[in-house]
């Protein structure tokens, strides 16, 4: 039977999951018109290989650590949960910033392409999107709606919101989009962290790390870092294979086309999706 609690939380989450949907297709359509085809492919570019470490490196704390959130709710230890997972997600996210040390030599070899600025900017990219992963996961699997239902609105908008401010003062660049789109994550990772141990239970234990959780998480996390890696594979990985074949040029020209003939069928998939994803985590 479907209570008024019910529908209103499907409406939050149905609104955060469409709404999220719908800024990430108007943000290639934003990207489309303010950036050069070359800047458009390099940002395709790095994007992809964000993407495709995010999901070997993040998931396992992401998948693993929701799968094991409601026994350690049960068993009372929902905040050593929480905070191994804050802990092993920050080392993991403090790798691809400690390699920016090594980005000063790469741009050295190449100061005409400025490979080094963008190598950069994704890595920075990087390690806020590994920051961010568990946040999101976590407060879906917990039914925390509200704070779902924000943490994925504040994603989708906030990056749009950024470039769209940024294109009113300066000319973009697939740089200017990449720290733009870091700086968001950061900030949707940082309220997020916050909020989600202000929602957690108090555990029986003053404990905030447990070696047993952080073994679990790694032993089990691999399986949905594998998932991720085959949807890389399926998805995005052309624009990477594009990139050793030819110019940046010719790979914004091709994205941005196939991303603006998939405009309707996109927003028809995350119409159905925003509707059926609700309706099946109410009847779980």
């Amino acid at each position: 039977m479907l209570t008024t609690r019910h529908a209103r939380e499907m409406a939050i989450v149905f609104v955060a999951q469409a709404g999220s949907a719908f800024a990430a297709l108007a943000a290639v359509k934003l990207l489309t018109v303010v950036l050069p085809p070359a800047e458009y492919g390099y940002t395709a570019i790095v994007t992809s290989y964000v993407v495709a470490i995010v999901t070997v490196l993040a998931a396992p704390g992401s998948g693993a650590g929701t799968m094991m959130f409601h026994e350690a709710v049960q068993q009372g230890r929902a905040r050593q949960l929480l905070g191994t997972l804050f802990l092993t997600t920050l080392v993991t996210a403090l790798v691809p910033l400690v390699l920016l040390t090594a980005t000063r030599h790469i741009e050295a070899l190449d100061r005409a392409r400025s490979l080094g600025g963008l190598i950069a900017c994704g890595l920075l990219y990087l390690g806020a999107e590994v920051l961010k992963g568990p946040v999101i996961t976590i407060t879906g699997a917990a039914r925390w709606r509200g704070l779902y239902a924000t943490l994925l609105m504040g994603d989708g908008w906030g990056k749009l919101l950024l470039i769209a401010a940024a294109a009113g003062w300066l000319s973009l660049s697939a740089k200017a989009v990449l720290i733009a789109y870091a700086i968001n994550s950061a900030l949707i990772a940082a309220l997020g962290w916050i909020a989600i141990f202000r929602f957690a239970p108090h555990d029986a234990e003053r404990r905030f790390f447990s070696r047993e959780i952080a073994r679990a998480t790694i032993r089990h996390g691999w399986f949905f870092a594998g998932i991720g890696a085959a949807g890389w594979l399926i998805n995005l990985s052309d624009r990477v294979l594009l990139s050793t074949m030819v110019p940046a040029h010719d790979i914004g020209i091709y994205v941005a086309g196939y991303q603006a003939a998939a405009i309707l069928p996109v927003g028809i998939s995350a119409l159905i999706t925003g509707f059926m994803n609700p309706i099946l985590l109410q009847k779980q």
